[in-house]
């Protein structure tokens, strides 16, 4: 199975035994404590990007993914990708397979302020 996708509890695809902050922030029982870059409660972000996908809102839920990204980028992919299988499910069969291809173009161009573009394709095709 490909690293990238093979996910722990907390969260990304990183080798064992080496945790990024990140995942040490919500495996430690912190997450209703933990905070964006902007100052607003992670736990309330991800349910606003959630909500705004469920309503078709692309646009609400990029500024929601956003504000994840900087300091959670992991698990806002981890939960587009469970929103893409559990939510949008059959509905449209092709859509965790360009989520995960967006996830995996982010990856590799991490460090590009480019980078948010296969956020918002992911967003587009999941509203």
């Amino acid at each position: 199975m490909n690293d990238d996708l093979n996910f722990s509890v907390t969260g990304s695809g990183k080798k064992r035994g080496r945790k990024s902050e990140e995942e040490k922030a919500l495996a430690g029982g912190y997450f209703g404590k933990l905070t964006t870059t902007n100052g607003y409660l992670l736990a309330e972000v991800v349910s606003a990007m959630i909500k705004e996908l469920r309503r078709g809102n692309a646009m609400n839920a990029m500024y929601w993914a956003e504000e994840m990204s900087e300091k959670f980028s992991d698990y806002m992919w981890r939960r587009l990708m469970v929103f893409a299988s559990e939510d949008v499910g059959t509905a449209n069969n092709a859509a965790l397979p360009m989520v995960v291809s967006a996830y995996q173009a982010y990856k590799e161009h991490k460090t590009s302020p480019s980078k948010q573009q296969f956020v918002g394709h992911a967003i587009l095709v999941l509203a």
